[in-house]
């Protein structure tokens, strides 16, 4: 409040990163977000990271609710190593992606056996989530992978037709060679900004990954 147009006031505050849980209110659409876990961050190198304390958080939250599946959800600071290179099979997560992502396809091509050196894991690389929407744009006859495909979905509170793009890939920096599924999302009446959403569940229904998210 005491920032003006001309002049940013700082103040020293603690920083919190909180754990909710959404719960539908029975007989109405809405939706609350409850905390039920939070852990004090603290800046510097010595100190764990937002995404180190969310996946303790998420430890204890898994012993709480031993017979639960949750879906876990975070923003791009949550989308590392740190927190789902071994994420629990009991957990789906959805959350967003760089756009520069470094992206490869997940089907290793065929080597000769008589080649030496070490086998590949991983296919070749793919096109980042901004290159892949490029590709889509371009793609006028409507053919192939890089094809834009109509959905509706609930977002912000209003269902909409949006374009969607998605794929199966491994984004070896934050999952390893656990395959992931991308889904990139663009509002065509431009209400809001491109979204480069993936999750961990591979055979999940694009609308609700977007409703979801």
């Amino acid at each position: 409040v005491a920032s003006t147009a001309k002049r940013v006031a700082t103040a020293s505050g603690n920083h919190w990163v909180v754990v909710g849980l959404a719960i539908c209110i029975p007989g109405t659409s809405k939706i609350y977000c409850l905390p039920i876990h939070a852990m004090l961050h603290r800046a510097g190198k010595n100190h764990k990271s937002e995404a180190m304390l969310a996946k303790e958080m998420l430890g204890d939250i898994l012993e709480w609710f031993p017979d639960r599946k949750l879906v876990f959800l975070g923003d791009g600071a949550y989308s590392t190593k740190n927190l789902l290179g071994d994420l629990d099979p009991r957990v789906t997560y959805v959350g967003v992606m760089r756009a520069d992502a470094a992206l490869y396809d997940p089907i290793v091509p065929k080597q000769s056996k008589s080649k030496r050196g070490r086998k590949p894991e991983k296919g070749p690389r793919l096109p980042n989530p901004k290159e892949a929407m490029k590709k889509a744009d371009r793609n006028r006859g409507g053919q192939g992978p890089w094809t834009w495909q109509t959905v509706k979905a609930a977002a912000y509170g209003v269902t909409r037709k949006l374009q969607v793009l998605s794929f199966q890939t491994l984004w070896p920096e934050v999952r390893g060679l656990a395959p992931i599924l991308v889904v990139l999302v663009r509002d065509p009446r431009g209400k809001f900004q491109d979204k480069y959403l993936f999750t961990t569940d591979l055979d999940a229904d694009l609308s609700w990954v977007i409703s979801t998210f």
